[in-house]
């Protein structure tokens, strides 16, 4: 199967939402053998990332993908190098707080990845920068960041 990877920068829960992305999405993944696994990074220094039973956990679950790092003892734990290459994240996902941010680690996102070639998230270019006012934080404009992340974990399908 396919997994994510992801950062988040807090540590706000989310609740379950059912929303009209969950429903395009998940109901055609649901029935799919091979789930997209992402991790979604919440800082590099130390490598921190989101756990399950976590805002961003439920994103990615929302969206019919499943989270590479499987279950913490912390809901945002720092993991390792080693971790890291053992979860083999097939997607990367990273919040940017800012615009500057956004910019920053848009431009710096492949050379640190690049340090671990043996991710299928490398080899296969899916490392994501997103907003992290749409992915990090529950809010008005949930759908919005749903849609980016199914967009990162599906990008042959087509999202209104």
């Amino acid at each position: 199967g396919t997994h994510v990877l992801a950062a988040c920068r807090d540590g706000k829960k989310m609740v379950v939402v059912a929303l009209d992305v969950a429903g395009q999405v998940g109901a055609d993944r649901a029935q799919q053998a091979a789930l997209p696994v992402g991790q979604r990074k919440i800082q590099r220094e130390p490598l921190r990332v989101a756990g399950v039973d976590t805002f961003v956990d439920e994103m990615i679950r929302t969206c019919g993908g499943q989270n590479a790092i499987g279950k913490t003892i912390h809901q945002y734990p720092p993991i390792s190098q080693e971790t890291l290459l053992a979860s083999a994240p097939d997607i990367i996902i990273e919040p940017a707080d800012t615009a500057a941010d956004y910019e920053r680690l848009s431009r710096t996102i492949h050379e640190f990845y690049g340090r671990y070639p043996s991710l299928p998230a490398v080899q296969d270019k899916r490392i994501y920068v997103l907003d992290g006012d749409l992915v990090s934080r529950l809010g008005p404009r949930i759908e919005q960041g749903l849609k980016e992340v199914a967009k990162c974990l599906w990008p042959q399908e087509k999202f209104n």
